[in-house]
């Protein structure tokens, strides 16, 4: 994430005039899905600076703390009133610092957003997140040493239940995960599988498949549901359309109706590299437009 922060410094925010320094260490190690809203946080906020603040140096650093992050973006620039920016904004007026997009996103993680600033002393921006959810599952495990472990999939905005799957399994003297969730897809199914759950079971089962699985899956067995056993036959017997980790992420963001532009944005790549993305889609789906895709992605189980 560092290199990511101070590639974008380099390109994009330093110029002659100011200089841009970035502390975070290369070897950070948070959730990807934390590192993305942070990234997206700091470009927001650098845009800020480079826009209207005049400033001549800005640092952006991010700390981590056991479950503690914190992610600071300091300028020397002319600062503002955001309390009177984040009021006009509620009244329906254009947010040209972008507080209110930025305040979203922090409370999807559910962190805390705090703006300093004053006109004529700069500004600084704080970011504080508690990654409590996962960290304390993959905490727990190590300390109590279960033989199995029952996992949903989602996380809120951090770590999916397959990330941490991925993550226990690879300890030594692994206990055995058993997927317990809402989510069917083919997409879900599968990422949980290759992260190394031993089975897979939908909330709605019966308590007695529950109890058997967990007994099964305590024995070293696999244990699929019917239904989630059936989908899998179902995809074997069926021509393969096998898209990538990156390109279901693709197909996420246009089914969430955004540009090429915009994905572009999100995923840190060129827009090029976005249309090669969906060419490939295209091709795989045999469709030919963006809605068609988004369709036939569902119909196969690939998008929920």
């Amino acid at each position: 994430m560092g290199a990511a922060l101070r590639r974008l410094a380099e390109t994009q925010w330093q110029s002659p005039e100011r200089e841009v320094c970035v502390r975070v260490a290369d070897a950070l190690d948070l959730p990807m899905p934390v590192q993305t809203a942070l990234l997206r946080i700091a470009q927001g906020a650098m845009a800020n600076v480079v826009k209207h603040s005049e400033a001549t140096q800005a640092t952006i650093s991010i700390e981590r703390d056991h479950s503690d992050v914190r992610l600071t973006i300091s300028d020397n620039g002319r600062g503002f009133d955001p309390e009177g920016v984040e009021a006009a904004s509620a009244r329906g007026f254009s947010d040209s610092f972008g507080l209110t997009a930025t305040r979203e996103r922090v409370e999807q993680l559910d962190g805390t957003l705090t703006v300093d600033s004053q006109l004529g002393a700069g500004t600084t921006v704080i970011v504080n997140l508690t990654l409590t959810p996962p960290v304390e599952a993959f905490a727990l495990v190590q300390s109590a040493n279960p033989r199995v472990i029952l996992m949903d999939l989602q996380f809120g905005a951090l770590e999916s239940g397959a990330e941490v799957t991925r993550r226990i399994r690879a300890l030594d003297a692994a206990p055995y995960v058993l997927i317990l969730t809402n989510y069917d897809t083919d997409g879900d199914i599968l990422g949980a599988v290759e992260a190394g759950a031993s089975g897979y079971l939908l909330k709605d089962a019966p308590p007695h498949e529950v109890i058997a699985a967990v007994r099964a899956a305590a024995a070293g067995e696999s244990v699929l549901a019917p239904v989630i056993a059936g989908r899998l036959l179902d995809r074997m017997r069926a021509p393969q359309v096998s898209l990538s980790k990156r390109e279901i992420e693709v197909m996420e963001l246009v089914a969430q109706g955004k540009s090429n532009a915009a994905i572009a944005g999100e995923m840190f790549v060129s827009q090029t590299t976005v249309k090669s993305h969906l060419v490939h889609i295209f091709s795989k789906l045999n469709v030919s437009s963006r809605t068609a895709a988004v369709s036939k992605a569902r119909e196969l189980g690939v998008l929920r």
